[in-house]
């Protein structure tokens, strides 16, 4: 931060820290600040925890308009010509293996693909859900996804069962979850409603006293929808596409060249599951995933996802009107 001229070399700067009321949430962002500003003590915002906060939750708290049959709609279309049966039969291979896992010897009457995959009825006021094995299977996958990153030992790992290579493969049952239910650009916009529009302004504020950083502490679903509103995508290494690492970010960049104009880029980046799963020290040789993702829409300079300021803003206040 400092080397990138974000913070001075000397004392605080000015940065503006938001979390969700979650006790982990408010967790995350005591740890962060107190790592990157160790003499300091910036105030972090957040409700009382376990208050709701529609900021970061605004369908289920009825802060923005929200139809639960457009949504719906929208799920199915993101689902492709298969629909949710298609999806099901895809990732049959991974299900049942996460049927061994979980069942051993067990032969009948456990495992999750006991039950066919859907789409849970719609609700005037809720975000789609999954119903069935995919449901299920996805839950089960982010278990073991954190008793592998918790550094737990491999005979604790689903109960001896499973092996990296079996946790990688079911973070994509993750990874689609994503896809099918916070991705979608008319949930996506509605779930971003409160902190779009805050995103926006930290971005594109022109204040000479503006905040030069701006973290926000909040939820997997959240990254999700941000990256649908923009499309924009990732691969942390032991993770599938797209699948949003634990305490990863998407981080958006402002630049300014020699002649003062300025743009917009988005990257993406968190510790590999590798990384978290043996306290990996970070530096020199030891480098955190990063990637640059392209914005949709922009080309600035002739690049490919480079956005000037402006057309950054303006594809923002598009994308959140939509639906």
């Amino acid at each position: 931060m400092v080397r990138d001229r974000v913070l001075p070399a000397k004392g605080c700067g000015t940065v503006r820290i938001v979390a969700d009321s979650d006790q982990r949430t408010i967790a995350t962002a005591e740890v962060w600040t107190a790592a990157l500003l160790p003499a300091c003590k910036p105030a972090i915002a957040h409700r009382p925890q376990d208050v709701a906060d529609p900021l970061f939750a605004p369908i289920a708290e009825r802060a923005v308009k929200f139809d639960g049959a457009v949504a719906r709609a929208a799920v199915l279309a993101n689902a492709g010509p298969g629909g949710i049966a298609g999806e099901d039969r895809r990732l049959q291979p991974v299900m049942r293996r996460l049927d061994a896992i979980l069942c051993g010897p067990a032969k009948t009457g456990c495992g999750v693909t006991g039950e066919p995959s859907g789409l849970a009825p719609a609700k005037p006021d809720s975000r789609p859900k999954l119903s069935g094995a995919l449901d299920s299977a996805s839950t089960v996958a982010q278990i073991l996804l954190l008793q592998y990153a918790d550094g737990k030992p491999m005979r604790e790992v689903g109960w001896g069962r499973a092996t990296p290579a079996d946790i990688a493969a079911a973070s994509e049952l993750h990874a689609v979850e994503f896809r099918l239910l916070a991705r979608p650009l008319y949930v996506a916009a509605r779930n971003l409603s409160g902190l779009g529009p805050m995103m926006r302004q930290a971005i594109v504020d022109p204040r000479a006293d503006a905040p030069a950083l701006t973290m926000v502490s909040g939820h997997d679903t959240n990254v999700a929808s941000l990256a649908g509103l923009l499309d924009l995508h990732w691969r942390v290494p032991g993770l599938a596409a797209d699948d949003p690492a634990p305490g990863g970010a998407i981080v958006f960049e402002r630049l300014v060249d020699r002649q003062g104009r300025r743009y917009v880029r988005a990257v993406y980046r968190a510790q590999t599951l590798a990384q978290i799963r043996t306290l990996t020290r970070l530096g020199g040789a030891a480098r955190p995933y990063r990637r640059v993702m392209p914005i949709a829409t922009c080309t600035a300079r002739g690049v490919r996802g480079l956005c000037t300021l402006a057309a950054f803003d303006a594809l923002m206040a598009t994308r959140l009107s939509l639906g």
